[in-house]
């Protein structure tokens, strides 16, 4: 594929997720109410709903944790009826917690991967990326932090889903169960170097996916061999290869990004073990930092994608995508680490929860305010954090 056809398979994505936005949006109560509640009947005196909707709108506007969410409903009852039942009051502090502790993952993520699997739109040739994070203080006194695997559209900034794993080594078992669960049919999916497995690759392609792996100690004979492929054909100025550059210049830095990719995979005598390998692509970063400049960086990349390294330069860019657009504003803005939620599924599904939050806060902004302000924009009015749940005019923030 050419940098021009990814472009406008990337250009045609955006286009359309922008007009099912809306659409979609409208949706999150009635996705909500599509979620099956796992209490037996009698012992239910308010709407699964209800409970979801409001711990949302906690999140929306600045809250978080179970008591958070007990306030802010008893504060707001009386608005939260003009769309929410609350036939027996708002819910307690200890309902929340029973609640979202006892909801399975697997049951509950299904509803919402769909609700967001609308919104990201058409992925062929969007940048699909895969990383972990963990929640440091969801964790019961001797066992790790728990990590959620997430995987996130690069440009619609959208989860497509997540899995929870015990720590950052499981990540590697984590990887296919995740993209089992996902439709993503054309992407091209990106992962860290602990993704760079060849179970993971053959997870990708059964997605009927692309995808972009870095390689580094974790295969040190493979990446020997890619790097000084790579490097003697550079050297040797083959006409084979692709070739781009790009200069990023900002805050006293100035940094050259140089991209060389192959397609001859005839050499590598391990080809086959790689489902579809299609080529080899390297990277070199050299930074100058207040006038001095640093040494060269060269990382190597496998992939099944045909394209050009242009096309492979802003790809291996937008990975990080996920760390700015996602964990970073989860981090600083939602506090993740600082939630305490620890019993059953409790740590899970409040993560998804949040990023539900976070995906309505990017896509009706008002006046385009980061999230950071829109939090507080909805903590001082409920019109405003009504119009963010519901669905409303407003445009999509950079922060």
């Amino acid at each position: 594929m050419s940098t021009q056809n990814l472009e406008k398979s990337f250009g045609a994505a955006q286009a359309a997720s922008a007009r099912l936005e809306r659409r979609v949006l409208k949706g999150c109560l009635k996705m909500l109410k599509s979620v099956p509640d796992p209490r037996i009947d009698r012992q239910k005196r308010h709407r699964l709903s209800d409970v979801l909707a409001i711990a949302v709108l906690t999140y929306v506007s600045g809250g978080d944790g179970f008591r958070d969410m007990e306030r802010y409903g008893r504060k707001h009852a009386a608005r939260l009826r003009e769309f929410l039942e609350l036939k027996n009051g708002v819910p307690s502090h200890d309902t929340f917690r029973r609640v979202l502790s006892m909801l399975r993952p697997a049951v509950f993520g299904v509803c919402v991967r769909l609700w967001q699997r609308a919104a990201a739109g058409r992925l062929r040739g969007v940048g699909v990326s895969l990383d972990g994070k963990a929640v440091r203080r969801a964790c019961a006194k001797g066992s790790g932090a728990p990590v959620v695997e997430t995987a996130w559209v690069d440009g619609a900034d959208v989860p497509l889903g997540e899995a929870r794993v015990d720590s950052k080594e499981n990540e590697i078992v984590a990887i296919p169960r995740l993209l089992s669960t996902l439709s993503l049919e054309g992407a091209v999916v990106t992962i860290d170097a602990i993704g760079c497995q060849k179970e993971i690759a053959r997870a990708v392609r059964a997605a009927k996916a692309h995808y972009l792996l870095p390689l580094k100690d974790n295969q040190p004979t493979m990446h020997a061999e890619v790097l000084m492929f790579m490097e003697d054909l550079v050297a040797s100025g083959a006409k084979s290869l692709t070739f781009s550059r790009h200069v990023d210049k900002g805050h006293g830095r100035v940094e050259v990004r140089r991209v060389w990719h192959s397609s001859d995979v005839a050499w590598f005598a391990d080809r086959a073990e790689w489902k579809d390998l299609a080529g080899f692509v390297m990277v070199e970063t050299v930074r100058t930092v207040n006038g001095v400049e640093g040494k060269p960086e060269r990382r190597c990349f496998i992939t099944s994608l045909k394209a050009d390294a242009k096309a492979f330069r802003k790809l291996v860019r937008r990975h990080w995508g996920i760390e700015n657009r996602l964990h970073w504003v989860l981090d600083v803005v939602f506090l993740e680490d600082q939630c305490r939620a620890r019993t059953g599924h409790a740590p899970e599904n409040c993560s998804t929860l949040r990023k539900i939050a976070l995906m309505l806060l990017r896509r009706n902004a008002i006046g385009g305010m980061g999230v950071g302000p829109m939090r507080k924009e909805c903590a001082w009015d409920f019109d405003s954090a009504k119009k963010v749940f519901l669905g409303g005019e407003g445009k999509e923030v950079a922060a």
